[in-house]
């Protein structure tokens, strides 16, 4: 929390990408820049803390700000120089230049975007945004930038120069003279420039409870102030007034269902949701990586939202919830290489993840659905009362889930967020004693000297032990506890760990037997006809296929997170010649 040294970090960084690029790497030092502000920008906000980043974004504003002018200033100094020496041929070659880009931008937008979705790789986009796509990409100070670092360049010829110069300074000032100026038009054709009834609907509501709000506190202010309660209720019957136009309103307006009204209150679920994450990061009970992480779902389930409604709500909850391509990646490092570190850390990602997710469900079925229930209506905050619930509930199963299969972990992970959540708050106690000029300058920063030294010992992650050590898990199977250590040892050597992940495919009815397993701990279901049977901890499975030399019988599901031995076939016959006891 340094916000002097963040802000001079990303100003230098500006600097350095741009000379690293222009003198060291002979690549434009421009688009270096720009690139580092897109990176920046995409994860500066869960890599530096809150207060900082609004004190940087004001910064980079008016940078931002000076920047544009500086660079129109100097084109304008520049240019009209170039356009001096502009004849036909420079004409000709700008509507050219013209007719180009907007045909690359046309074929963009009229014909990529529309193959994306026919792919699925994106949602539609109605004709209304494609054509203010396509009317309003204007081109400004990177351009400009651009020109100029061609102009200024001795090593460029002058003709090239000039050619360059020309064009771009003619097509940024006719986006911005042409494009720019015809925009408002644009918007009214479409009625893009009007709020949709659903946010018509939302002010209406929003503006009718604030105006009965500040027509109670007037009164409640009159008499604390002693005013004349005959001033005071000119103003309440003002406010009155105002709420019976916007309940009118509100009664005439149409087209609203009550899907709609159900999208709209997610919506703001999910901005409250967003907001509650970043505030988890602010506050140190998750990092950087966690917090993008949670960042990143939230936004898929948003996105699924706005495109799909309450269905598309559901799947992206439920895909949020399911183990990604990482964790996949992870599995299969484990099972072929037998790398644990990977699936370790993607185990620690999902503990963090669901571990701050549950917390903020239940805020938000505790506080923040009540404020959304004030916009949406009692009926609607009902049915989002059932869906968070339904939410809080699987989210609170997968957390169990993971808590069954590595309790002691779940434990430390708790211990440290507490602990972290205790140093903020003892933090804050301190700085409002400050703030109250209780306590000096120098006894708070030496105060915070030591909060730090203490958060740095809790934000170190906690690792995880997989527990997938072949012996030990052979020594907790009830089918070898009459051997001794060495024989268990033995057939360690043998035996092949593996995990699998609730709702995973074991085996698959028909396919050939490979091998057999032995469950360490975790519950699988053999699906067997006429009913399934679940087998657990100390029970094996697929011994049959090896004995028998045929196809599996049945499928075999894990129900919950299983440590697995998986004997080869031709171990089977090893072991079973070593241990002749074993073929009883």
């Amino acid at each position: 929390n340094l916000p002097l040294a963040e802000t001079t970090l990303t100003i230098s960084l500006a600097y350095l990408s741009f000379i690293i690029a222009e003198h060291y790497l002979h690549v434009s030092g421009v688009m270096a820049v720009v690139t580092a502000a897109l990176v920046v920008g995409s994860i500066g906000r869960t890599a530096i803390s809150a207060e900082s980043w609004h004190g940087l974004r004001e910064t980079w504003e008016q940078l931002g700000f000076w920047a544009n002018s500086l660079i129109f200033v100097l084109v304008g100094i520049v240019v009209p120089r170039l356009l001096i020496q502009t004849g036909t041929k420079e004409v000709v070659l700008f509507f050219v230049l013209l007719v180009a880009a907007f045909a690359a931008r046309a074929a963009i937008i009229y014909g990529v975007l529309p193959l994306l979705r026919y792919t699925g790789l994106a949602e539609r986009v109605n004709t209304g945004y494609k054509t203010v796509m396509f009317w309003g990409g204007l081109r400004g100070a990177v351009s400009l930038a651009l020109a100029l670092a061609i102009i200024e360049n001795p090593a460029i010829p002058s003709d090239v120069q000039s050619f360059v110069g020309v064009l771009v300074a003619a097509f940024v000032l006719f986006t911005l003279f042409v494009n720019a100026t015809t925009m408002g038009t644009v918007l009214s054709m479409f009625g893009l420039d009007k709020l949709s009834p659903a946010e018509e609907a939302i002010r209406d509501r929003a503006m009718g409870l604030s105006l009965t709000r500040v027509g109670e506190d007037v009164e409640a202010v009159a008499a604390e102030y002693q005013i004349d309660p005959n001033i005071s209720q000119k103003f309440v019957r003002e406010y009155e007034t105002r709420v019976k136009t916007v309940d009118e309103r509100l009664q005439n307006l149409e087209g609203i269902t009550q899907d709609e009204w159900i999208r709209i209150g997610l919506a703001a679920l999910g901005n409250q949701e967003r907001k509650s994450y970043l505030d988890f990061y602010s506050k140190g009970y998750v990092g950087p990586n966690i917090a993008r992480l949670l960042l990143d779902r939230i936004d898929d389930i948003l996105d699924g939202l706005k495109h799909g409604g309450v269905d598309m709500y559901r799947q992206a909850v439920d895909k949020s919830l399911a183990f990604d391509w990482r964790f996949r990646l992870a599995l299969y490092f484990h099972r072929r290489f037998g790398l644990t570190d990977l699936l370790s850390e993607n185990f620690v990602k999902r503990f963090e993840v669901l571990s701050a997710t549950i917390p903020t469900l239940t805020t938000q079925l505790n506080s923040g659905l009540a404020k959304v229930g004030e916009v949406v209506g009692d009926n609607v905050r009902l049915q989002l009362k059932e869906l968070l619930e339904q939410r809080l509930a699987i989210t609170t199963r997968a957390f169990a889930a993971l808590e069954l299969q590595y309790p002691q972990y779940s434990r430390t992970l708790k211990e440290c967020h507490l602990g972290r959540l205790a140093v903020r708050l003892e933090e804050s106690n301190y700085r409002s004693m400050y703030d109250e000029a209780v306590i000096s300058s120098e006894v708070f920063k030496n105060l915070e000297i030591e909060l730090e030294e203490r958060l740095r010992l809790l934000e170190a992650q906690p690792r995880l032990d997989l527990g997938l050590d072949a012996q030990q898990l052979v020594s907790r199977v009830p089918f070898f506890e009459s051997l001794d250590d060495v024989r268990i040892a033995e057939i360690a050597k043998l035996l092949r760990p593996s995990l699998v992940v609730p709702d995973e495919q074991i085996l698959k009815k028909g396919e050939v037997g490979e091998c057999m397993y032995f469950i360490a701990s975790g519950v699988v279901e053999v699906g067997l006809e006429p009913e399934p049977v679940s087998l657990g901890s100390g029970e094996f499975f697929g011994e049959m296929a090896l004995i028998n030399e045929a196809p599996r019988v049945a499928n075999v599901t894990a129900k919950a997170f299983c440590d697995l031995l998986i004997l080869e076939n031709r171990e089977f016959h090893t072991l079973l010649e070593a241990n002749p006891e074993m073929r009883a």
